[in-house]
């Protein structure tokens, strides 16, 4: 399969993008991505006891600040 095209295409054909098609992410990909969200909140929580966490919820709120200021 392709690194981003749906279809398993490595390249565009012709220059254009191909459809995308509705229900690409199946069950199983959204469950193992589910699976590897959990997995990295578990791991911050015992090994770095939620300092990436909060490190990145920090950084969230000075992104919306900012985001805040160019509206």
């Amino acid at each position: 399969m392709g690194l981003f095209l749906p279809d398993g295409g490595r390249c565009w054909r012709n220059g254009t993008a191909p459809a995308l098609r509705s229900g690409s992410i199946t069950n199983k990909i959204a469950i193992f991505l589910g699976i590897v969200i959990l997995g990295a909140f578990a791991l911050d929580y015992f090994v770095y006891d939620w300092q990436g966490t909060v490190f990145l919820a920090r950084k969230f709120v000075a992104f919306t600040q900012y985001l805040k200021f160019w509206r």
